[in-house]
């Protein structure tokens, strides 16, 4: 499952996008990232900033605090989190943001993406912490 927070510059996203380029018949240059949210209405579409792409990974760099998907980065709001699928699909487009268009090879990953509401780990302080005494049964 992939991770991203809103509003936030300078993530990664690491995915094994390459791997499918054996399995299409045509070649492709730029990769179309779309997000739909499970429970809701919001969906995105950008174009992969690529850092790597190599048979091991594809690592895609992206902006959630600035608009311009052509370039890789989405305005994702602080209100904006929760589970989506992401779609990746092989195009020769540097500009298309619809995966029906005539550019896009095919689908060439899919997977979950979890947006969270901030970027600070969770920490249930709820959980009790046991003595020893307590933990041994006395």
């Amino acid at each position: 499952m992939l991770q991203l927070y809103p509003n936030t510059s300078g993530q990664t996203l690491y995915t094994t996008a390459y791997e499918a380029k054996q399995w299409l018949s045509e070649t492709f240059t730029d990769y179309l990232i779309t997000f739909q949210q499970e429970f809701g209405v919001v969906d995105f579409a950008f174009i992969g900033d690529i850092d790597s792409d190599n048979y091991r990974y594809t690592n895609f760099l992206i902006d959630t605090d600035d608009d311009d998907p052509t370039a890789g980065n989405l305005l994702i709001p602080t209100t904006t989190n929760g589970l989506f699928t992401y779609i990746i699909y092989g195009q020769n487009s540097i500009t298309n943001l619809d995966p029906e268009n005539a550019v896009v090879v095919g689908e060439v990953e899919r997977g979950y993406l979890r947006i969270f509401e901030s970027t600070e780990p969770f920490n249930n302080d709820n959980t009790p912490n046991p003595s020893i005494a307590t933990y041994g049964g006395q």
